[in-house]
């Protein structure tokens, strides 16, 4: 049957009810999963482009996408869509999308379109993948979790017999803590979790689309349609309470061997940041409404200060981070930034313009040069491509169409701020190049080191269900890194004796011992390398003073490469666990390094002998660079990626006195 509708025009000014629908314009499946076939794809092959639909509109033919014609046929199905009409909001439909100027003025309107709708209906796609089951068990974990609340407030009596409905959803968190290891008296009576079936549906497309995080964080209620399963008005509860429940049983029991996909995560902690500085701003201008159970009281302070650190965390540059690391998409590049305009704190201090006319790295540039008229250099960070191969950006302007996926150097989570330049001021030119782009960036920096070694690549496989075998290879790589060529070993003693020669060395050790020493440092060194400084350690052991969590840290490494962990405690086996963990996340796509100098690093997959690390004044991390092209008698340097490198981390490098230059990027 053909899907026919009508046109409403309405002023939001005078809020209309309507809802808006959140979906995905490609396939609802993520097509990238290994376990996806070909066939699944939402593909027109005789066409070779995606699949139209007719939709007819105040009767005039208007072609749609199959994942919209699916979601309007779908959700009109539904028992509170079958017997009224549904008025509801589609991007697709309701802005002209080859029309320029009328998408930019639409852009700055859709915050207001989906934060004024009553509902915004999401799309996850039909029923596959055992969809049905996952939203199922979802929901029992909400109800349960509901039902506990209520009595933790004493807000209801538990009753002594469970109805069937609760006890099955009983039964469904009972094998979610089964799945982390939970003891229950009768284990083996509770079914398994269907943790495929749910991480299936977190993985599906409408998690990696960066409009809807956008569409998500401002809505006032949520109905979730999955095929057949509507979680209707409390969907982001359903999904919040399972990734809550997730996060509560890793903190209890450990990490579990089934990965999840994080961008979950990321869309429901925007959606709380926003709701919760919503709560604050009303409480704060005379709005605050009865809670409607007992909470605990914060004093105004703490309030004003939490409300800070939200705004902080939804600023324009919070949010570009997070997205990067979640990989979400989009189809055109601009909407890396525009996507965001309308959720960050400090988008009219930042004046960004919304015009789709610049040129994607137009729109890159004039972040990088808003934030560095405050000296911020924080966007550096996010370079990260072979300089020898980009043609379309200057090398530090980050091309935020990169889906990183990974943590940064500079960004490591719960540890600490890194200050490798010591907070020395500095000053930032940017010269403007041929037609109207800006080519060059002059910052003040020192040159700490030369790359004179590079390590190869560490086997690319994924923590998400690694077979021995892979792990294996790992280790093979780790084991490896602690043991230069000869080559480079040869420079260490050279150095060594020339310095013993001299004099300088403390002469009543034996060379032997003192290359000796200088071995076993440079495996500490790259220890500290592979996990990027960060102590990774269990919470335990995190209250512990630095030096010993460093002792314990190195004795994990050597744990894990150890052949025979027989004699090995229960404690330092789960310290070597959550090393390799940690090393796998700090490593994707970079190399471990040393220096003409003997420093050891960890540094961007693109690193290569010869670079060089140097220090940015006001940057947090130190950088790889690389000689460039010499314009007007002066050397230019492409800018290779961000840096760790062991021992000049906290501005130690500056306490000495360091010379200061000009560093010129191209």
């Amino acid at each position: 049957m053909t899907a026919t509708s009508t046109i409403e025009y309405l002023c939001l000014d005078y809020n209309p009810e309507f809802e808006a629908l959140s979906y995905t314009w490609g396939s609802p499946f993520d097509d990238e999963a290994p376990h996806r076939k070909k066939h699944d794809l939402l593909r027109d092959f005789e066409h070779l482009g995606p699949r139209s639909y007719p939709l007819y509109i105040n009767g005039d033919l208007f072609w749609i996408g199959e994942s919209l014609d699916s979601a309007l046929r779908h959700i009109r199905g539904h028992v509170q869509y079958e017997a009224n009409d549904l008025l509801i909001w589609v991007d697709a439909v309701c802005i002209h999308q080859s029309h320029e100027a009328e998408k930019n003025w639409q852009v700055k309107q859709m915050r207001r379109a989906y934060s004024q709708a009553s509902t915004v209906i999401i799309w996850l796609g039909p029923s596959a993948e055992n969809s049905d089951t996952a939203m199922d068990a979802l929901q029992s974990m909400m109800r349960c979790n509901y039902r506990d609340m209520l009595a933790d407030r004493g807000m209801t009596q538990m009753q002594g017999t469970l109805t069937m409905k609760e006890q099955n959803d009983a039964l469904i968190l009972a094998g979610f803590g089964k799945m982390f290891g939970k003891v229950t008296p009768s284990d083996e009576d509770i079914p398994d979790f269907p943790i495929e079936a749910v991480s299936a549906l977190l993985a599906r497309a409408w998690w990696g689309r960066i409009w809807v995080l956008q569409e998500l964080a401002i809505a006032k209620r949520v109905t979730i349609v999955c095929g057949r399963k509507v979680a209707k008005w409390n969907g982001d509860i359903t999904i919040g309470t399972y990734l809550n429940t997730w996060d509560k049983y890793v903190k209890e029991y450990g990490r579990q061997v089934r990965m999840v996909n994080h961008r979950p995560w990321t869309m429901l902690n925007t959606r709380l940041y926003l709701l919760e500085i919503k709560r604050l701003m009303d409480k704060f201008h005379g709005r605050d409404e009865v809670a409607p159970y007992a909470t605990i009281p914060i004093p105004e302070k703490e309030e004003r200060e939490l409300l800070a650190e939200l705004k902080g965390r939804l600023s324009l540059k919070e949010l570009l981070v997070e997205t990067a690391q979640a990989c979400l998409e989009t189809t055109m590049a601009h909407d890396r930034v525009y996507a965001l305009m309308g959720l960050a704190s400090d988008s009219e201090k930042l004046d960004i313009p919304v015009d789709y006319s610049l040129t994607p790295g137009q729109v890159f540039a004039m972040i990088s040069l808003v934030y560095l008229k405050s000296k911020d250099l924080w966007f550096l960070t996010y370079c990260n491509e072979d300089p020898t191969t980009n043609p379309h950006f200057a090398s530090w302007i980050p091309d935020w169409t990169i889906q990183s996926g990974y943590e940064t150097i500079a960004r490591n989570q719960g540890f600490r701020r890194w200050n490798a330049s010591n907070d020395q001021a500095t000053s930032a030119e940017y010269i403007l190049g041929e037609e109207g782009e800006f080519f060059q960036l002059n910052l003040d920096g020192v040159v700490v080191d030369t790359i004179d070694w590079v390590s190869g690549f560490r086997p690319q496989l994924s923590q998400n269900d690694l077979s021995p075998e892979g792990r294996a290879k790992i280790l093979a790589w780790i084991s490896t890194v602690p043991k230069p060529p000869l080559k480079y070993r040869a420079k260490i003693l050279t150095r060594l004796i020339r310095s013993w020669s001299a004099g300088k060395t403390y002469r009543r050790l034996g060379l032997g011992t003192q290359a000796q020493r200088i071995l076993e440092s440079d495996r500490k060194q790259v220890c500290w390398s592979l996990v990027a400084g960060n102590p990774p350690l269990p919470r335990e052991d995190q209250k512990k003073d630095m030096s010993e969590q460093r002792v314990l840290t190195e004795q994990a490494m050597e744990v894990l490469l150890s052949s025979s962990q027989l004699s090995t405690t229960k404690a330092m086996k789960h310290r070597a666990t959550c090393f390799f963990h940690r090393m796998m996340n700090l490593t994707y796509s970079r190399k471990v390094f040393r220096t003409v100098s003997g420093r050891v690093g960890l540094g961007s997959e693109f690193i290569a002998c010869g670079d060089k690390v140097v220090i940015f004044l006001r940057a947090q991390t130190p950088f790889v660079v690389r000689e460039g092209s010499l314009k007007n008698g002066r050397r230019a340097h492409k800018l290779v990626g961000e840096a760790y490198v062991d021992g000049i981390m906290e501005g130690e490098f500056f306490r000495g006195g360091s010379k200061v230059e000009g560093i010129l990027l191209e």
